[in-house]
């Protein structure tokens, strides 16, 4: 797994009520939560040598975590991002362990919601945090869909659930808008994997659909864990079917020609894909007579800076994060 770590920016202007921007940020945090912290260090998912097992006691696993989790907040705290959705991050507990770690490097963000997660394997969760209000709307998505995890055998057909994921809404300059914080299955485990993320996405469609009807302001944010225009992001964003579909921030024409080849977010093994997205409603840009009007992209190269890299093995993620910029001059009629 590459260590190499740069930011991509996705800088989209849109107008939303506001002089200054709105800036929206999805991370994934690469195991920033106690249970799992030494996997950021370079270590196994199970430890499994007594050595390593002795070293790594509670007192031990407190210690990397909060240096790992300063580590992060301080490559970030730059970017000044608004409303963050973080991926691979730890419990309650945890995740406010790293909104104090931005008010140290002076970013304070009062407002934060997390998961409830039902994934007990990584001990993972999804939080949301912000410079607004934020309400709960559901700490996690529910719904169920079914997929065949066979390719071809019908008949062991398995149900699918949204592991990871909540529901907000965030009053940003006095705009209601609805945040899907989400963390979908791995791509790790080939047909089962691929269709069951396939069906989380189903369930993440089915529980915005209403809400992008009713011209709601609606993103869909996280790591997707499919790069642009594989199945799960296509039916997540609702290619598949009759309704609207939400924009692909990510898509090549929002993104200067020069940054194409340096848009990726993960690199598995050389493989450079787009699995962290950020995907919104038309009706934050149907203002414009065509969405090339008022979304402009830039990458931002942070890779080289010193306090990437902590100690050895180690860097604050294996993923890039991904912003989104959002300006409008007066409000939208509602």
């Amino acid at each position: 797994m590459s260590r190499l770590f740069i930011t991509l920016s996705l800088l989209i202007a849109i107008p939303l009520g506001a002089s200054e921007p709105l800036r929206v940020g999805t991370f994934n945090c690469e195991f920033l939560n106690v249970s799992r912290i030494q996997i950021k260090y370079g270590y196994r998912f199970e430890l499994e040598d007594a050595n390593e097992i002795q070293k790594w006691d509670a007192s031990f696993r407190q210690q990397k975590f909060l240096e790992a989790t300063e580590a992060v907040a301080r490559s970030l705290s730059d970017l000044k991002v608004d409303i963050w959705c973080f991926t691979e991050i730890g419990n309650q507990t945890e995740s406010i362990a790293l909104q104090k770690a931005f008010k140290k490097f002076g970013h304070d963000f009062p407002f934060l919601k997390v998961c409830n997660s039902k994934d007990t394997f990584t001990g993972q969760y999804v939080a949301i945090m912000s410079r607004f209000p934020l309400e709960m709307v559901s700490d996690s998505i529910e719904g169920r869909a079914f997929y065949d995890a066979e390719m071809d055998d019908p008949y062991t057909e398995h149900e699918a659930f949204v592991q990871k994921g909540l529901h907000v809404t965030a009053d940003a300059n006095g705009q209601l808008i609805h945040l899907f914080g989400v963390h979908l299955t791995s791509e790790m485990g080939g047909h089962d994997k691929d269709e069951r993320r396939i069906a989380q996405a189903t369930i993440v469609r089915r529980a915005y659909l209403p809400l992008l009807q009713s011209g709601e302001h609606v993103i869909v944010l996280g790591d997707l864990n499919d790069d642009i225009g594989q199945p799960a992001i296509k039916r997540i964003r609702g290619r598949h079917d009759i309704f609207e579909a939400l924009i692909q921030t990510a898509d090549r024409r929002y993104i200067d020609s020069d940054d194409w080849s340096s848009r990726w977010t993960y690199n598995f093994r050389g493989e450079y894909n787009v699995i962290d997205h950020i995907l919104v409603s038309n009706s934050l840009v149907g203002h414009c007579p065509k969405n090339e009007d008022c979304i402009r992209t830039r990458v931002i190269p942070l890779w080289d800076t010193e306090h990437f890299k902590v100690r050895d093995h180690f860097t604050v993620s294996d993923h890039r994060p991904l912003i989104v910029e959002i300006q409008q001059s007066q409000p939208t009629d509602r």
